[in-house]
């Protein structure tokens, strides 16, 4: 499959349900279902899931652009640990649950990326993954942060082994791809600010120093898209 025929409607997506406005709406407090409802009826949250299963069947460097959209649009909502959640317990063969999952790779008092949004949580205990539906997301408290801290129902749904490295590995590679995608955003921004901004009858962007600057973060952009 074409990746750019897969991520350009994707993107259309995010421009229309997740603009800025939406975005800081939800970190304020706002419910996110339109949102979350938008992109669960885009069939997007299935693109890891196997054919066999009615998924996309791609693999996770195929939907690396999507993963790095949702960093570049800030979508509040666990939009990526969803996809992969669905995709483990649909190859365990076990009934996909609906609304958003979060991925837990330990039981902890630290907040969870997007917990304060999520209903499940597929959490890793000594190699084993179990589906827990979330009981209470307490905000950690730091401002537009839609972290939380979670307490689960004591009774989950086994899913199977969990994948090799864990779920710690694959959390932090979904976290790499979405801080390049905002890298790659915020140099865009950057670099059009720059061209548009005149001072002294150019633009700031002729400037050498400001090149100079450019030319820095452009870099660290692209190592951010190499790490990921």
């Amino acid at each position: 499959m074409d990746a750019q025929a897969f991520l350009d409607p994707f993107v259309r997506l995010l421009e229309a349900e997740c603009p800025p406005a939406t975005v800081r709406a939800i970190e304020a407090g706002a419910s996110p279902a339109p949102l979350w409802q938008a992109l669960s009826a885009s069939g997007y949250l299935d693109a890891l899931v196997p054919e066999t299963a009615q998924g996309a069947g791609l693999s996770l460097p195929l939907v690396a652009p999507i993963l790095m959209a949702l960093g570049a649009y800030a979508v509040p909502v666990p939009v990526a640990d969803t996809l992969v959640a669905r995709a483990l317990i649909a190859r365990a063969g076990c009934a996909l649950p609906d609304g958003p999952i979060v991925l837990v790779s330990q039981p902890s008092q630290w907040p969870v990326v997007s917990g304060q949004w999520a209903d499940w949580a597929l959490i890793e205990r000594e190699g084993q993954l179990m589906l827990h539906p979330i009981v209470t997301a307490q905000p950690c408290g730091v401002f537009a942060d839609v972290s939380a801290r979670l307490t689960f129902e004591e009774a989950g749904v086994p899913i199977g082994p969990a994948p090799k490295g864990g779920l710690m590995a694959l959390s932090a590679i979904l976290r790499a791809a979405e801080i390049a995608g905002a890298a790659d955003w915020l140099l865009a921004q950057t670099t059009a600010y720059a061209n548009d901004r005149v001072q002294f009858g150019k633009p700031i962007g002729k400037q050498q120093a400001i090149q100079q600057q450019l030319a820095v973060m452009a870099q660290h952009s692209i190592a951010a898209r190499l790490a990921a």
